[in-house]
Order: structure tokens, then C-alpha cells, then sequence
């Protein structure tokens, strides 16, 4: 019961976002038509089956309707990808980039990575000198595998961006385990202001509350949260 009772807070918490997000679309000017919504089903039902195929399992396992599948599914996707596009175009990634670029210069006079990630690297690996530890190619984000792949040992990439923001990669050693090949791979990283960022800043800015004695709106961290201090300690050990 208790596990159930986190995933529907999940579920409150995504609904939430999605409400926020037509809000917050609204108020760019963002709108999604019937018809564009009626040519990204489309796409869906191709992707997943026939249409009566996909509505007989909407009905049999969510007693939901084609309709049904738009409003809860389709709109709050085409939604959140437009919001995505006005982020992108709003937000100013320029000091994550500059500072990047300044490693990238400190590493061209030859301090050592580790040093050089100590001063400019962000997140938790920064005192370690960017020590990443051992990592198989698909345990690293899609735009790291190539450029972990083919680098020079102990010779630092170029910059690579990812949607998380600028990275610097160097491959210090590699190794075979069961037959799976292992990276040893130390990193500097400058963060982007991710998307889920931004959205939770605008969240936070939005007239919301709760009315149930089972949850609370955290304001500061823009979610849904247990009331019951036996709950919120459960979640977190599991």
C-alpha cells in the first residue's frame, strides 16, 4: 500500500507539471490546435498499432477513449515540446559556455585535469578532480559514448554539449570485464539551466495548493510531498 501510495504521488506531481505547463505555455502565446493535435495521434497509432488495436487497449486497460488518450497523452506532450523551444530561446547559456571554454584554455597550458576540473568542474566529483570511476559506453549520456570511445588515452576531448550542459572528457584507462569493455573517465562539467530547472522556477511562481490531509506543496523544491513524516522516510529508504 505504501509502495502505491508513491507512485500516486508520482502520478499527482506529473499531472501538476503538465497543468503547469499549458499554463505557462498560455502565457507565451503557445497554443496547440485540434488538427496538429489530430496529426500527432495519428503519428502515435502508427507508432503503436492500429487505431482500433490501440483504442481497445486504452479501453481495457485505462477505460479510456481515443479523446481520452489526447487530452491526457498527446496535448500535454505537444505542449511540453513547444515550452521546450521557447526555453531554449529564453535562456541565456552563455556563462556555462564561457566557463567551459576557460578550462579548455587552462587545460591547453598544460595543468593537469585534475586541477584544472578541481577549479571549474561543477558537481559532486569537482573535489575528486572529476573522477567519474569505470563506466560502460551506455551508462553515459548519448552525446558522451562517441567521444569516450574513440579518445586518445589521458588526452582531453574538445568540448561536447549535452542537454545537461558542457563536458570535457578524459579517458585515463580501459579494461575488459566479461567480455564488456569499461572506461576509466575523469570530467569537467559546466551545468546548463536544465529545462526541468527552468520549469520548476516557473512552478514555483504558480498559485498552487493541495487539498488533501495526505500531501503538501513544497514550494521551494516546486513537488508534491507526503505530509507523514513515516511516508517521506519510507520513500526515501526505498
Amino acid at each position: 500500500k505504501k509502495r502505491l501510495k508513491i507512485r500516486e504521488k508520482d502520478i499527482i506531481n506529473k499531472m501538476l507539471e503538465d497543468r503547469a505547463v499549458e499554463l505557462i505555455a498560455r502565457e507565451r502565446n503557445i497554443t496547440v490546435t485540434n488538427e496538429e493535435i489530430e496529426a500527432a495521434t495519428s503519428v502515435k497509432m502508427k507508432e503503436l498499432g492500429t487505431t482500433d488495436k490501440v483504442e481497445e487497449t486504452l479501453a481495457r486497460l485505462y477505460g479510456w477513449t481515443l479523446a481520452d488518450f489526447q487530452a491526457q497523452i498527446v496535448r500535454p506532450a505537444m505542449h511540453k515540446e513547444a515550452l521546450v523551444k521557447a526555453y531554449a530561446a529564453e535562456v541565456d547559456q552563455t556563462a556555462a559556455k564561457e566557463k567551459i571554454e576557460a578550462a579548455a584554455k587552462e587545460l591547453r597550458s598544460k595543468k593537469t585535469f585534475a586541477d584544472v576540473a578541481r577549479i571549474y568542474s561543477e558537481g559532486k566529483t569537482r573535489e575528486d578532480g572529476g573522477d567519474l570511476g569505470w563506466f560502460q559506453l551506455e551508462g553515459l549520456a548519448p552525446e558522451l559514448r562517441s567521444p569516450v570511445d574513440t579518445a586518445k588515452l589521458n588526452t582531453p576531448t574538445g568540448t561536447i554539449e549535452s542537454p545537461m550542459g558542457y563536458h570535457i572528457i578524459l579517458v585515463e584507462d580501459t579494461k575488459l570485464e566479461d567480455e564488456k569493455r569499461l572506461y576509466h573517465i575523469r570530467q569537467i562539467f559546466t551545468r546548463k539551466l536544465s529545462f526541468a530547472d527552468w520549469l520548476s522556477e516557473r512552478m514555483k511562481e504558480l498559485p498552487i495548493s493541495i487539498i488533501s490531509d495526505e500531501y503538501e506543496w513544497r514550494r521551494e523544491e516546486a513537488r508534491v510531498e507526503f505530509r507523514s513524516e513515516e511516508m517521506r522516510a519510507f520513500e526515501k529508504k526505498l
